[in-house]
């Protein structure tokens, strides 16, 4: 015998609560009655048949008596026998409505999630970087620094120390929570701009200054019908750029005769590269390839941009090194 019910809205007092944020919950119940002559149904039946009368389906919006909550979806159904002794074929369905996790709430008026506005939000991440340039408080001038001037970290003999500094920065990290229809435009988001960084403004930010980590996935959702899955899109923004400076420094070098480079005719007369050594005139650092082991200097020395030794006076030059591809951000979908 097939099962039938009928159900009816309760009379009850309904309560209803609002937060901070303007988020409402209700709590709206039915009476429902197995109206066949079979044996007892279970719960779970007899609510599915009541859903096709008037008992909602989770994630339906909250729609009564002439009020529409646009923010309030139905977010649990529970059930019991109220007189499971005189009357056990008599249930009571409680539908409790709020809000979803992550929505915007007062300004939702499209019931398709997929056509809900982002929403943003702010975290930052925290890294240490090598303190390279400050301005040092006393007077140097017997090596050349004046007090209040800005240059590297250096000792009283204007040598850079050994152990590097560091320096804490707190970089923003753009949160941005969008809606997709499947998991496949998640996997598309993260295969397609993994390793990439803007190639023009984006939120403010020029070139080059904000970097794709990850869009994950909230998991699998429904509201009013409409299957959706929230995606959180992450963004590192830094006021430098994304380019990795690395110092040019190294154990050998190239070495010029009448402005011209000493080639290595062993080698198809490229420039030779010499050995790093020590020289009695720190200021004219030379090599021999054929150098005594025990005058190799003992760390890498700082070159020019033609790979000759730099003098000890001279500033340290940082190459520029780009790593991650330069795309248009617009294709992500997440800002203007």
């Amino acid at each position: 015998m097939a099962l039938t019910v009928t159900s009816k809205r309760k009379n009850t007092s309904e309560e209803g609560s609002v937060n901070n944020l303007a988020q409402r919950r209700y709590s709206v119940t039915f009476e429902v009655d197995q109206t066949d002559f079979g044996p007892l149904a279970t719960g779970v039946a007899v609510v599915i048949a009541a859903q096709a009368i008037n008992v909602p389906d989770r994630g339906d919006v909250y729609s009564y008596d002439g009020f529409t909550d646009t923010d309030a979806f139905c977010q649990s159904l529970r059930w019991y026998r109220p007189l499971p002794e005189t009357d056990f074929k008599r249930w009571h369905v409680v539908a409790d409505y709020g809000p979803i996790e992550h929505s915007d709430p007062g300004v939702l008026t499209e019931p398709n999630p997929l056509l809900w506005p982002v929403i943003y939000d702010i975290d930052f991440i925290e890294e240490q970087v090598p303190l390279e340039k400050a301005k040092i408080v006393e007077s140097l001038s017997h090596v050349g620094r004046a007090a209040g001037s800005e240059g590297p970290i250096i000792n009283s003999c204007g040598v850079e120390f050994t152990e590097g500094i560091l320096k804490t920065i707190y970089y923003p990290i753009l949160i941005a929570l969008k809606n997709y229809a499947t998991l496949d435009e998640i996997v598309a988001l993260n295969l397609a701009y993994q390793g990439t960084m803007n190639n023009g403004t984006y939120f403010g930010a020029s070139a080059r200054k904000a970097k794709y980590l990850s869009t994950a996935s909230g998991g699998r959702q429904q509201i009013s019908g409409q299957v959706f899955y929230p995606g959180t899109t992450r963004i590192w923004f830094k006021q430098l750029t994304w380019d990795r400076l690395v110092l040019n420094n190294g154990w050998t070098h190239f070495e010029k005769s009448g402005g011209n480079y000493i080639l290595d005719v062993q080698r198809g007369n490229g420039p030779a590269q010499f050995r790093n050594r020590v020289h009695d005139d720190p200021q004219k650092l030379s090599s021999d390839p054929n150098a005594d082991p025990t005058e190799l200097c003992s760390e890498p020395l700082n070159l020019r941009l033609d790979g000759t030794l730099q003098n000890a006076n001279e500033t340290a030059l940082y190459l520029t090194y780009r790593d991650l591809n330069e795309v248009n951000y617009t294709g992500i979908g997440i800002g203007g």
